[in-house]
């Protein structure tokens, strides 16, 4: 199995996403998180901004005036309902998916950290790249940015527009649905081209 750049396995990782509700609630952070939390002053320098849960220091705003009450500490399910309604509270269903905004325009991103020894950065970039990024027919998440890690050549963070999933689109007709269906055959048509001849 592939490992993390922290030293966990994709199952690993998946358990430690399942297994952290409680200590969500608790206003800690999961283990990946703080892949995000290092890195924040560094993407910031670059030029994105993350949520305020992942700033260097970051106290949950449910806790912030609520820590205890006359009778005792705040009961659990109170917390939970003050959690729930804290947009720090929400985290990524993917530990390698993150959403920011990039300050100079306040364009909304997601950033993927990938790993350099997968091919899935240079076939990001040759789907971005001219003249391909210009053919009507690459319907393919243009990468904006790429952010090499400054100590670990064995990650980069790929910046990409934020878009909504898929399956949330609110198909009306099935024309729609067959159009998205012939624009994603599209990308995979241009997938299949890679390696690009020389």
């Amino acid at each position: 199995m592939p490992s993390t750049s922290q030293g966990y396995t994709w199952v690993e990782k998946t358990t430690l996403l399942d297994s952290g509700y409680n200590s969500r609630v608790e206003g800690k952070l999961h283990i990946w998180e703080h892949f995000w939390v290092n890195y924040q002053p560094f993407i910031l320098r670059r030029g994105y901004r993350l949520r305020p849960r992942y700033q260097p220091g970051w106290v949950a705003s449910w806790l912030q005036g609520n820590p205890e009450s006359e009778s005792g500490p705040v009961e659990f399910a109170k917390l939970r309902r003050l959690a729930y309604e804290s947009e720090d509270f929400l985290t990524p269903n993917k530990p390698e998916l993150l959403d920011a905004v990039r300050v100079s325009d306040g364009r909304k991103v997601v950033m993927k950290w990938v790993e350099t020894s997968t091919e899935e950065l240079p076939v990001a970039r040759y789907l971005s790249s001219e003249p391909l990024a210009s053919e009507p027919h690459n319907h393919a998440v243009p990468v904006i940015d790429v952010l090499p890690l400054p100590d670990d050549d064995t990650i980069a963070i790929l910046v990409m527009p934020l878009l909504l999933p898929l399956k949330t689109l609110p198909f009306r007709y099935v024309a729609e649905f067959a159009e998205a269906v012939r624009q994603y055959l599209h990308v995979r048509h241009y997938v299949l081209l890679w390696p690009p001849s020389k």
